[in-house]
């Protein structure tokens, strides 16, 4: 969705630090709320929190195009965002109600929701492995995640389980970015004999393929992430 990198033209600020602290703002292209930079009354409150109406930047170029809104208009703001979303079309984009739920989650500190949302990521991300080619898995809600120990919605150990998937996952998308491994068919990929591709690296990816699913899974099966389930009417 974003490569963790700011949307703004040629910024290279990210939007989370290596630890997966959130430096970066998720801004609306139409403001949230009347008065605000662009804001269109004719939106709908899921339009208007959506996934389409939502940039993210850093902290630098958010009050620029605030400030400046006779300039960043709605179209040139619609234009950066697919622009930059252009350059990460392979990766695994969050849908409309996946960006609601968040920022339900985070505004309303919803440990439902939020696990809710992580469940069907592990689904998600195991059916990506399903796949005939590995694809880039989707991180920014693992990050979210992790980076929400300031809404306490997490325990200690809860947090701990969280980073450990959120870390195998930004290790296992930078070995295909590095080695264009998305090139490859999986079986093609579990047959190498370091003939033409390096034999090591593929063998200790498919070691963290392996380990990542294991992860996915032990967290599915976690009471605590379970116990978090919304019951039954």
């Amino acid at each position: 969705m974003s490569g963790n990198k700011c949307a703004f033209p040629d910024c290279q600020n990210p939007i989370w630090t290596e630890n997966g602290t959130l430096i970066g703002d998720m801004c609306h292209i139409e403001a949230h709320n009347p008065g605000g930079p662009r804001y269109n009354r004719t939106q709908t409150p899921s339009e208007r929190d959506g996934f389409d109406n939502l940039l993210l930047l850093c902290g630098i170029h958010h009050p620029i195009i605030d400030n400046e809104s006779e300039t960043y208009t709605v179209d040139v703001l619609k234009n950066m965002k697919a622009d930059h979303e252009q350059k990460y079309v392979h990766g695994v984009e969050p849908t409309d109600e996946i960006i609601g739920k968040l920022l339900q989650a985070l505004t309303e500190n919803n440990k439902e929701v939020y696990v809710d949302m992580l469940r069907s990521e592990i689904e998600l991300c195991i059916s990506m492995f399903e796949l005939d080619k590995p694809r880039l898995l989707q991180v920014d809600l693992w990050t979210s995640a992790v980076n929400s120990s300031a809404l306490t919605l997490f325990k200690r150990d809860e947090l701990m389980a969280l980073n450990r998937i959120y870390l195998k996952i930004k290790d296992y998308n930078h070995v295909i970015e590095r080695e264009h491994f998305d090139r490859y068919t999986w079986t093609r990929l579990e047959n190498e004999n370091g003939f033409r591709l390096p034999y090591v690296t593929v063998k200790s990816f498919l070691a963290d393929k392996a380990s990542l699913i294991d992860e996915l899974r032990t967290l599915k099966k976690a009471e605590w992430f379970n116990s978090s389930a919304p019951t039954a009417a």
